[in-house]
């Protein structure tokens, strides 16, 4: 009986010390974050690598140094909910405009093409990854170095969210892993 009721407590504590450690909503611009959003934070660089809306959790945002007028962001967008949830944009105030966008090659050249907003059905991921799908930014007013962070908001049927991508080598293919666990707080 004791043994079982250990377990439950055991069970208890590390369902809800995720939590309570999330309580505090800060962000990494420093400012409180309203009760829509959750974010699990990199405890060295101090900038969130998941965040939460509702059902809606998005993984691992980031993007490309850059000193071009343009930057693609990429990210792992997961539905755990029982409804379909739409991106249907972004916008960041260091970038003039935001779209979803398509890769596609024409005459060997690849490309990435504007796209309507994008259903995640439920219990279903959506992978925004170089050379697939993308949201792109144009007529960005600073360049972007490795190893900083931008703050965007991502634009869904849920509502806005407001998120921070890390910013990865100019060549990148991948989020860099390295500093953080993969444990992400809950709401």
């Amino acid at each position: 009986m004791l043994s079982r009721m250990s377990r439950a407590l055991a069970i208890v504590m590390l369902t809800t010390a995720p939590a309570l450690a999330a309580e505090d909503h800060h962000d990494p611009a420093g400012s409180a974050s309203d009760d829509h959003g959750v974010h699990a934070h990199d405890h060295e660089t101090g900038v969130a690598h998941a965040f939460a809306l509702g059902p809606l959790r998005v993984v691992h945002p980031w993007t490309r140094a850059t000193q071009g007028p343009d930057a693609v962001v990429f990210m792992d967008l997961d539905n755990t909910g029982d409804a379909p949830i739409t991106l249907t944009g972004a916008a960041a105030d260091w970038a003039a405009s935001a779209a979803i966008v398509g890769f596609t090659l024409k005459d060997g050249e690849g490309r990435y093409t504007p796209l309507p907003s994008i259903p995640i059905a439920p219990g279903h991921d959506l992978v925004l990854r170089p050379d697939e799908v993308a949201l792109r930014f144009t007529g960005i007013t600073a360049p972007l170095p490795h190893g900083g962070h931008v703050h965007l908001t991502l634009h869904t049927s849920l509502g806005a969210l407001e998120i921070a991508a890390m910013v990865e080598a100019a060549d990148a293919l991948q989020h860099s892993h390295a500093g953080h666990s993969h444990m992400e707080h809950g709401d």
